[in-house]
């Protein structure tokens, strides 16, 4: 028999029945095209779906993430006179398997009194955090040792039991009896007298006395001590030049270099008079106000797009170690997370030699407050980075995406069946698989170039645009209708198009490139 573990719906599982239901498709047909039983469809749509309101991905994922942090308890459990019964008897010591084996004993033939060993566990371990569910798991029999916190009690670790303190070691010797001599003991085989042998013991003892005590200090081991402090104080480099000044005074036969040579210091640091540190005092640049002018206009931008806007829009001298330095000093940099290195699936990237050449095409959707979510359908071109065509509606169909391309043929080439044959690279979206935009693809002259699932990498460049849009501009604003976003959305593309400065083309704006590039051409 095969076990078949059931698995959670994704975001992109959810996303795809979204897109689906939208069009029209049946929950059998979303099954298919998910490969799952028809019952998961089915129980996803009722269980986020209502009255007033359709299916929609981004509220089923909310809902499954806080079903999630909040499991549900076992039903048998919820039952009060089962609950008192399993907590009498884990506080009496007993283990959930001799809990369930009371039962089964006590009630053989009335199975709904009945309770398994792991349904006990799931419902101890299901319950929240507090002083009922502490006793409880405290009650349980474990085979291990309870650990003991630190911080309760005196920790033990480091001492020795029964220690005693070298300092009252030698009381300690001294207070013990000597035995007396035998009468037949080495002083008679050595042919020592009883008096040498005990003047022997005596200063025996008295010498482990004074090694165990703290001896003091001789001369020269003060004089190390000194020594070391000094070097501590003020330098090896220091003292070393004092000790080179008095060999010189006392042997002037010998030559400085000579002595330098053999004592190993060096001839410049002899001569270099100590002097203390002098720090210039740094003043408010001339530009400040420009700089945190900019910094309101754009909160995203780094120091080097604000260096781009001081030096050639405000036509100021500034250098961008100059603007970094501002920034440090005045805690104005963007926080950006630190992102851990993860392997990355080899890709074609979407970059292309000329203008024309590749365009890439993505959907993303834009939150319009009363409105809902409505998509944004864009095409910008891989070599100039412009937004040459796009289309913003409520609704994410193959026909509003075909739109989007219409606007960037019309805007490149002033007609739809463009002479060049650009390639239109996209992910593996619904939309971009549907028959009506591919033959909306055929009929513009366009070649379909499709990206490996589940890797956005090689359509970067799209991703890159999208990220930008909602920084700088959807995340800027508190948007209630989808006529009041679809006006901000239209000034920030032209301000996008004619004044953003981006770094791949020398931070220079995709106008100002294309004006270039036509320069040279001609």
């Amino acid at each position: 028999m095969t076990i078949r573990c059931y698995r959670h719906l994704s975001t992109d599982e959810r996303e795809t029945m979204s897109l689906g239901l939208a069009r029209g498709h049946s929950l059998r047909m979303m099954a298919r095209m998910l490969g799952r039983a028809p019952s998961t469809p089915r129980r996803e749509y009722a269980r986020n779906t209502t009255r007033s309101q359709p299916y929609r991905a981004c509220t089923a994922q909310t809902q499954a993430g806080a079903r999630s942090r909040h499991p549900r308890r076992p039903g048998k459990l919820l039952d009060p006179w089962r609950w008192q019964y399993v907590r009498t008897h884990l506080a009496k010591g007993c283990s959930p398997a001799q809990v369930a084996g009371r039962l089964r004993r006590a009630y053989p033939d009335d199975r709904g009194k009945q309770l398994s060993t792991a349904t006990i566990y799931a419902d101890l371990y299901v319950l929240p955090r507090g002083t009922l569910r502490s006793e409880l798991l405290a009650a349980l029999r474990q085979v291990r040792k309870a650990r003991r916190p630190r911080s309760r009690g005196t920790d033990r670790r480091g001492h020795i039991p029964n220690m005693i303190s070298i300092v009252e070691r030698p009381a300690i010797l001294l207070s013990l009896k000597l035995r007396p001599p035998l009468r037949h003991g080495p002083e008679r085989t050595d042919g020592l007298t009883v008096a040498e042998v005990e003047d022997w013991r005596e200063k025996f003892l008295v010498g482990a006395e004074n090694a165990l005590r703290t001896r003091p200090k001789d001369e020269d081991a003060v004089k190390d001590e000194q020594i070391k402090k000094l070097k501590q104080k003020i330098g090896d480099l220091v003292l070393a030049n004092d000790i080179l000044r008095e060999v010189l005074r006392l042997y002037s036969g010998v030559s400085e270099r000579r002595s330098c040579q053999v004592l190993r210091v060096s001839r410049a640091g002899l001569h270099r008079a100590p002097c203390a540190a002098r720090r210039r005092g740094r003043t408010e640049p001339p530009w400040l106000e420009r700089l945190r002018y900019w910094i309101q206009q754009y909160p995203t931008f780094g120091y080097r797009r604000l260096w781009v806007q001081l030096r050639f829009r405000d036509r100021l001298l500034v250098n961008r170690k100059a603007v970094s330095r501002v920034l440090n000093q005045k805690g104005w940099f963007v926080q950006q997370r630190v992102s851990t290195p993860r392997p990355r699936v080899q890709g074609w990237t979407s970059r292309a030699s000329r203008s024309n050449e590749r365009w890439a095409m993505d959907v993303t959707h834009i939150a319009c407050g009363q409105d809902g979510w409505a998509p944004l359908a864009a095409v910008i071109d891989c070599h100039d980075r412009e937004v040459i065509g796009y289309e913003f509606a409520l609704r994410s169909r193959a026909k509003e995406a075909a739109r989007a391309v219409e606007a960037a043929c019309l805007a490149r080439f002033g007609t739809l069946r463009p002479p060049g044959a650009p390639v239109l690279r996209s992910d593996n979206g619904l939309i971009f698989q549907s028959r009506q935009f591919r033959q909306a693809c055929r009929d513009y002259r366009l070649q379909q170039e499709f990206i490996t699932p589940y890797t956005p990498e090689p359509n970067g460049i799209i991703e890159r645009f999208f990220r930008s849009l909602k920084e700088v501009c959807v995340w800027q604003h508190t948007v209630q209708t989808f006529e009041e976003a679809r006006r901000i959305i239209r000034d920030w593309m032209q301000s996008y198009i004619h004044d953003r400065p981006h770094q791949a083309l020398g931070y220079r704006s995709p106008v100002q490139y294309r004006a270039q590039q036509s320069t040279q051409v001609a």
